[in-house]
């Protein structure tokens, strides 16, 4: 055996090399035999069978019929062409019955026929009687023409103008109502189509000398399908004063228009100008009818103002200025998509497609050479506000 504190062999109870007691050699491990353990035999779980499940039949929905939604017609704007009209059609026109007054006019004048066939045989028998006194006369020296001749006492006087112009007072008045042209008929002629119109006045003042007249034609379907200008060399109803309510029928003949289009009820676009006229028949002014608006010039702009259509408005201007070499425009009328406009004039008006605004020409727009076309123009300038206070936006 050894030493278990310095590993000497070691024979009896000390050992000899370090003298340290030897303990007594330790009994050997009995080695203790592992049982077994018999391995149990493995349970046998059965799989649960899977649970089936019935497919589910499908839920046919049917699909919605589509919502069919008409498309939005659109806006009509015309910024540059005429729009369609817009104006109630007034009355059809109405045969105009005998009134209780004609009659009686007839009785009347039936009688005066009878008197004057009655002075008829009185004047032969008179004549014959005159003419002996005539020769009595020249068988005293005495010529007849002397007795006979007019003298300044019993001379008649000159008939006055039959269109005397009212001055104005620097106030105009609104007038009410509006011209309307209804198109009769209208048929084509080859490449033209020949119209069968007629103008109506449902204003409170007589219209007359018809001018600057242009018309777009649109077809039953609202198409303008063409476009005349007429009466710039002509009037219409020259001398014919149309009273309010009264009409005036007419024929144009549109040249080149679009063919092949539905006539059967057409309707028109129109511009003019007119003059004025009160129940004595005398000049008042001047309307101007645009597709846009209308507006009333003073009598002293009678004849001696017109307009042009510059873009997006509508200048006035003085002719004679203008005949003169200067500009002459006195107010121009602009007309711009509301939003968009970017000058510096003044607001008169709207409609569903507008706004107007009034402005005025740069410079001096006038003859300064001539002083009585300057004061003609300054006359006109004065009185703008007043004209422009007469305008009617459709």
């Amino acid at each position: 055996m050894f030493c278990t504190n310095c590993g000497h062999e070691v024979q009896g109870k000390f050992c000899t090399n370090c003298g340290k007691p030897v303990d007594a050699a330790p009994a050997a491990p009995v080695a203790e035999t592992p049982v077994p353990e018999a391995p149990q035999a493995p349970v046998y779980e059965a799989p649960a069978a899977p649970a089936y499940e019935a497919p589910q039949a499908p839920v046919y929905e049917a699909p919605q019929a589509p919502v069919y939604e008409a498309p939005a017609q659109p806006q009509y704007a015309p910024p540059q062409q005429y729009a369609a009209p817009q104006y109630t059609a007034p009355a059809p026109k109405q045969k105009k019955s005998m009134s209780a007054g004609k009659i009686v006019l007839i009785v009347l004048l039936s009688l005066l026929a009878v008197i004057i066939l009655l002075v008829a045989a009185c004047s032969i028998l008179v004549g014959k009687a005159a003419n002996d006194v005539v020769d009595e006369f020249e068988s005293a020296g005495i010529v007849a023409e002397d007795i006979f001749s007019p003298t300044e006492e019993n001379a008649v006087a000159d008939a006055p103008e039959e269109e005397a112009i009212v001055p104005s007072t620097g106030e105009l008045v609104y007038y009410e109502g509006l011209t309307y042209i209804t198109v009769d008929s209208a048929s084509y002629v080859g490449d033209d189509i020949v119209a069968e119109l007629t103008l109506w006045n449902e204003c409170e003042f007589g219209i007359d000398q018809v001018k600057d007249l242009m018309i777009r034609l649109y077809d039953t379907d609202g198409t303008a399908i063409a476009t005349g200008n007429f009466f710039f060399d002509s009037i219409l109803s020259d001398g014919y004063i149309i009273e309010n309510g009264d009409y005036i029928e007419f024929t144009v003949t549109f040249e080149d228009a679009v063919t092949g289009c539905d006539l059967s009820d057409c309707s028109v676009a129109y511009e003019l100008m007119a003059h004025m006229y009160n129940d004595a028949g005398q000049v008042i002014g001047e309307r101007v009818v645009t597709r846009m608006f209308e507006i009333s010039l003073p009598a002293e702009w009678v004849g001696k103002v017109d307009y042009y259509m510059p873009d997006n408005a509508y200048g006035f201007y003085s002719i004679a200025n203008d005949a003169a070499g200067a500009d002459g425009t006195l107010f121009f009328i602009e007309y711009y998509e509301p939003g968009t406009y970017t000058g510096s004039g003044e607001l008169i008006g709207e409609d569903s497609w507008y706004e107007y605004y009034l402005t005025y020409p740069a410079g001096t727009p006038y003859d300064t050479s001539d002083a009585a076309l300057s004061a003609e123009y300054e006359l006109f300038a004065s009185q703008i506000d007043q004209v422009i206070y007469t305008i009617n936006i459709f």
